[in-house]
């Protein structure tokens, strides 16, 4: 089987997809594949909010020095835009 994986490359600011050799420290074969793979996390993340009917779902790292990242997405319904907009919350 392939080994496969998903890499960040800060000088591009791209995310690659791709085979690695066996030694797994350089990519054999690759693709830029930045915006699908944001499409596929958006898409994952609706999926579980639409599952768990809530508005917001998202993914958290804490790290060992105390800080931490979270992801989130919050779903914005057309009759939430609507009343946004005309300054009811």
């Amino acid at each position: 089987m392939a080994n496969y994986h998903v890499g960040f490359n800060p000088e591009t600011n791209q995310i690659y997809a791709g085979t690695v050799n066996k030694k797994g420290d350089k990519w054999v074969n690759n693709s830029e594949v930045t915006e699908e793979c944001l499409l596929a996390v958006r898409d994952h993340f609706l999926r579980i909010a639409e599952k768990e009917q809530i508005p917001e779902v998202g993914y958290r790292w804490e790290f060992s020095d105390g800080m931490d990242i979270a992801l989130k997405i919050h779903i914005n319904k057309p009759e939430e835009k609507s009343n946004e907009s005309n300054g009811e919350n």
